[in-house]
């Protein structure tokens, strides 16, 4: 399988405009500690990774595995400039992205059935014409 690297990039920017739309719900309320951030952050990133296996016609667990590591790096990037950065947090902050990463995928797997072989097959004539 080839990989579509701009396919991989909107999906990292839909993922991530959803954890940052869950940041600013979640500061809007005035309630901010690590517990809400957190299920903020493992509900709208199921959200996002659904929306994005949904879109995907490839191999829908390889593209959502790469988008996984791409808005994991983008979300630890901000770590990056403080001097106690802690590599447990950086390390842990993994789960934080895989785990909506499987329910979301999830999800789409069962939302939009993947396009077999023949519709592939079908589809690439269509636009090489």
């Amino acid at each position: 399988m080839k990989i579509k690297w701009l396919r991989v990039v909107r999906d990292v920017i839909i993922v991530t405009v959803f954890l940052v739309i869950g940041g600013f719900i979640v500061g809007s309320t005035g309630i901010i500690n690590k517990g809400t951030m957190t299920v903020s952050s493992l509900f709208l990133g199921t959200l996002g990774f659904c929306l994005c296996g949904c879109l995907t016609i490839e191999n829908r667990w390889k593209h959502l595995f790469i988008v996984a590591l791409g808005v994991w790096l983008i979300n630890c990037l901000p770590l990056l400039p403080t001097l106690p950065f802690s590599v447990l947090a950086w390390v842990l902050n993994i789960f934080i992205v895989f785990v909506p990463m499987v329910i979301g995928g999830a999800l789409s797997t069962g939302l939009v059935r993947a396009p077999k072989e023949k519709d592939e097959q079908k589809q690439n004539s269509n636009t090489a014409l």
